[in-house]
C-alpha cells in the first residue's frame, strides 16, 4: 500500500525527506485546489457548493449543515493532524475530544475520510505511522485509519489536479 500526505503551500520538505517519513508522495495544497482548508461555516459551504473534493475543518467544529452538505455531494472530509501536534495541555485534550467526536459524526454520516498532517512547517510534518496512530486513536479502525492515509489522500491528490485544470 502507498501512503500520501498533504502539507499547505508555504511547508518545506524534499522528496528524500517524504520518503524517510514514509510516504510515496506529498502533496502541498496551495488554498487555490479542490481542498478548502477552514473553520468558517460560510467559507466551508462555499467550496461544497463549488464542488470541492474535500474540507479540512480546522478546529474539528461538528457543523451539522456543513456535514449534511459534504454527505450530499460526496465531499471527503479530511482531519488535519498538525493542529493537535502544535497543542498541549488542556487546549491539546479538548482539540483531540472535539476532532473525535467530528470523525464519528463524519462516519456516521458516510463521508469518507483522510487524515493528512497539513502542516505549515516540516517539524509538524508526521510520519506515515504517526498519522495511522493519531487516526486510530481519534476512532478509527486499523482499515480505516490505512485508507485514509492512503486512498482517500490520493483521491484528494487527484481531485485536486482535476479541479486545477478547470
Amino acid at each position: 500500500m502507498k501512503y500520501y500526505d498533504i502539507v499547505l503551500g508555504q511547508c518545506e520538505f524534499d522528496d528524500a525527506f517524504a520518503k524517510r517519513l514514509g510516504f510515496e508522495r506529498v502533496f502541498r495544497a496551495d488554498g487555490k485546489t479542490g481542498l478548502s482548508i477552514g473553520s468558517e461555516k460560510g467559507q466551508l459551504l462555499k467550496a461544497i457548493q463549488r464542488g470541492a473534493v474535500a474540507i479540512a475543518i480546522t478546529d474539528f467544529s461538528v457543523d451539522r449543515e456543513v456535514m449534511a452538505k459534504a454527505s450530499d455531494s460526496e465531499t471527503m472530509l479530511c482531519v488535519p493532524i498538525a493542529p493537535l501536534a502544535r497543542t498541549k495541555g488542556l487546549e491539546q485534550a479538548r482539540l483531540l475530544h472535539r476532532a473525535a467526536e467530528l470523525l464519528k459524526y463524519a462516519y456516521k454520516k458516510r463521508i469518507e475520510v483522510s487524515f493528512a498532517s497539513l502542516a505549515d512547517s516540516r517539524l509538524l510534518m508526521e510520519s506515515r505511522m504517526q498519522l495511522i496512530e493519531v487516526a486510530k486513536m481519534l476512532g478509527a479502525t486499523e482499515e480505516r485509519a490505512r485508507s485514509g492515509v492512503s486512498e482517500a489522500n490520493m483521491k484528494i491528490i487527484e481531485g485536486c489536479k482535476v479541479h486545477d485544470e478547470d
